[in-house]
Formats: structure tokens, C-alpha cells, sequence
């Protein structure tokens, strides 16, 4: 840091913390002159290596801002890429959904036809109940009971 300040009337030149040179005593004592100006050469050359640091160091810092904004523009195309996916993703469960208000429409209709199967198996059921029975009548009765049987489920048979 260079900084010079007055005070008191007397110049006073400041290049950090630790170095204070003051320029009256330098007029009073032409001698030290060539020591003080080696000492403001060494300062100087000081600030020019911290500067070429920092400038080093700016240059890095510049290089990572280039990186991170290319990995910026990388992370906003896969945004847009997921954003997509989830597009599809949702149009696919839309479709899905759709499918399963179908397959549950079939389950009813699959229900309901056991339920038809279930009333014919019964009818069944009871026309051989009554062939059993009447079994010891002949066999006229048992192609009468079973031809009923079949008209009766005709419609069922049909589909």
C-alpha cells in the first residue's frame, strides 16, 4: 500500500504497516538519501511482484468464472433436458392411467359375466339335481331337462 500523508508540516511517506520514511529527514541529511531511495527501490519492487500476483491471481479467478459459467450452461441444458423427460414422463402416466380406467372397466365386465357364469353353473346345478332325481323315470326326462338347460344359456353361449 503507498499512502503519504502531512503532518505537522512534515512529509511523511507510508508504504505498509512497517515502513515509514519521512521525506524532511531526507532534505535535512543528504547522505542518507541513496540509503533511502535503495529502501523505496526494494518497496517498490515489492508492490510490483505483490501486484503481478495479484494480477496472476485475477487472471486464475477469471479462468474459474469461464469454467463455471460453461458448467452453468451444461447444468441449464440438462435442466432442459429433465424438464423434457418429465414432460414425457407425465404424458406416459397419462396414458397409463387412461389404460388402467380401462383394464378396470374389462375387470367389471369380466365380473359381471362370473356373476352371469355363476347363476347358469347354479341353474345347472339344480336341472342335474332334478336328472337324479329323476333318473329312475328314463332317460325322455333328462333330454327335456337339458335341452331347457341349453336354451336358457343360448345367449351365453353365443358370445
Amino acid at each position: 500500500m503507498f499512502q503519504s500523508s502531512f503532518k505537522n508540516g512534515l512529509n511523511t511517506v507510508f508504504f505498509d504497516e512497517n515502513t515509514v520514511i519521512n521525506v524532511t529527514k531526507i532534505k535535512q541529511n543528504p547522505k542518507e538519501i541513496n540509503s533511502d531511495l535503495g529502501e523505496i527501490e526494494f518497496h517498490l519492487g515489492e508492490i510490483e511482484f505483490h501486484l503481478g500476483e495479484i494480477e496472476c491471481d485475477l487472471g486464475e479467478i477469471k479462468s474459474d468464472l469461464g469454467e463455471i459459467e460453461s458448467d452453468l450452461g451444461e447444468i441449464e441444458s440438462d435442466l432442459g433436458e429433465i424438464e423434457s423427460d418429465l414432460g414425457e414422463i407425465e404424458s406416459d402416466l397419462g396414458e397409463i392411467e387412461s389404460d388402467l380406467g380401462e383394464i378396470e372397466s374389462d375387470l367389471g365386465e369380466i365380473e359381471s359375466d362370473l356373476g352371469e357364469i355363476e347363476s347358469d353353473l347354479g341353474e345347472i346345478n339344480g336341472y342335474i339335481s332334478k336328472v337324479k332325481k329323476t333318473k329312475n323315470k328314463g332317460l325322455g326326462n333328462f333330454k327335456f331337462s337339458f335341452s331347457l338347460i341349453l336354451s336358457n344359456n343360448s345367449k351365453f353361449l353365443n358370445k
